[in-house]
């Protein structure tokens, strides 16, 4: 999960960083905003239920 955030804030960070190119910009931005939003459900002791029932 930790690593999950951290991946995430550095690819948003990345996206963010992206001046001149609007399209990469958006898509890391989209990219690590979702994974940001997915390590806080696993955070979750119902979302990491949820996910064990996904994957299981």
């Amino acid at each position: 999960m930790l690593i999950i955030a951290i991946l995430g804030l550095l690819i948003l960070i990345y996206g963010l960083r992206q001046k001149n190119r609007p399209a990469v910009k958006g898509v890391f931005m989209v990219i690590g905003i979702l994974l940001l939003i997915f390590a806080a459900i696993v955070a979750t002791p119902m979302g990491t239920e949820a996910m064990s029932h996904m994957f299981h």
